[in-house]
């Protein structure tokens, strides 16, 4: 896993939460702040509580007791900030809104907010968060297609030749 920790000013905004702002630009000349707060969550209570309903709707094989929380905020060179880059969500099956990637729910520890970062990090930097889904990941023959440090690739054809361009499985 690439080491980030130079590339980025961290701002502790308590014991459980901090804003991670990247110092440098991506090729669209955007700025990245990632937001990461840990979540713990008491499964011992009669109601519901989110972990449960996911493992009970079957979006999760484990009941969770804590989980990393993650926000990216990218300001592009208009000043306007979205939200973009950002592994734990998905675009709904009927692609009308954002929903939860079960995929990249990460129990907390500093070796996951690191793998989180990374990821984030380097489809930041590539400019690109584009799907593609477990199928069609399936039928691409290995000559077109590896993982690096856990970021899917896919080789594809751009304005400046074939590259390896970061993909979210779906």
């Amino acid at each position: 896993m690439e080491k980030i920790e130079n590339k980025m000013i961290i701002e502790k905004m308590g014991k459980y939460r901090a804003f991670y702002k990247f110092t440098e630009k991506n090729k669209k000349g955007e700025t990245l702040t990632v937001e990461i707060s840990e979540t713990f969550v008491d499964n011992s209570l009669k109601s519901d509580t989110l972990p449960k309903l996911w493992k009970k709707h079957g979006f999760t094989n484990k009941l969770y007791d804590n989980y990393l929380n993650v926000n990216c905020y990218v300001t592009d060179k208009n000043g306007t900030c979205w939200g973009k880059y950002n592994p734990t969500e998905k675009l709904s099956d009927d692609g009308k809104r954002n929903i939860i990637n079960f995929d990249y729910m990460l129990e907390v520890s500093e070796e996951n907010k690191q793998y989180l970062l990374n990821i984030i990090y380097k489809m930041f930097m590539a400019g690109t968060k584009e799907t593609i889904s477990k199928e069609e990941w399936k039928k691409l023959h290995k000559d077109y297609k590896s993982v690096i440090d856990g970021i899917h690739y896919i080789l594809k054809g751009t304005r400046n030749g074939t590259c390896l361009v970061p993909v979210i499985v779906k």
